[in-house]
């Protein structure tokens, strides 16, 4: 018996520091000639080598499932809508909980008329000089004012505690299942 309360509280505690160390987020997105999402994770605060999630340009050759159909639901139940009233909440729970550790990007756009582009760019180059004031964030745009064309990549670092994520999930869970019925 005292060895099981033993292998309890053994657990107890390895469950305690998964929560607890934080975990790198790794995330690069390409657009042009080879569209590809990569995403992957290192433990470990970024100690241990990284473990890939999501790598697009690698699953080139899976084939897609079929889609099932759909049912149609009569009118919204009030889970439906507790589903739809919580979800903001969560989302922005959810990023809070992300730190942005880096960002490079160098991203090539052009919206085919020149004040559309020009307009578009206005709006980004106060983000991008923001965020570049931080030494690890390079981030370099370069709008074509004559063409209609998106292209580039964008690395982004973040890192997130697990743990973190634990209250804005059961609140999320909380409103939707117990408080929306």
């Amino acid at each position: 018996m005292a060895i099981a309360l033993w292998i309890l509280v053994a657990i107890v505690c390895a469950l305690g520091l998964v929560l607890i160390i934080p975990v790198d987020l790794g995330v690069r997105a390409t657009a042009g000639q080879g569209a590809a999402l990569q995403v992957s994770l290192a433990p470990v605060a970024g100690k241990l080598p990284p473990i890939s999630i999501v790598d697009t340009a690698r699953g080139k050759g899976r084939p897609k499932p079929t889609p099932k159909a759909r049912q149609r639901v009569s009118g919204r139940s009030g889970r439906g809508r507790a589903l739809l009233n919580a979800v903001p909440r969560l989302v922005v729970e959810l990023v809070a909980a992300f730190h942005l550790r880096s960002v490079t990007a160098n991203v090539i756009f052009g919206l085919g008329d020149p004040a559309d582009t020009g307009r578009l760019y206005g709006a980004l180059a106060p983000l991008a000089f923001g965020l570049s004031a931080w030494p690890a964030n390079r981030i370099q745009l370069q709008p074509d004012f004559e063409n209609a064309v998106v292209g580039g990549q964008i690395d982004l670092r973040l890192r997130v505690r697990p743990g973190a994520l634990i209250l804005p999930i059961m609140r999320f869970a909380w409103h939707v299942f117990v408080v929306g019925r």
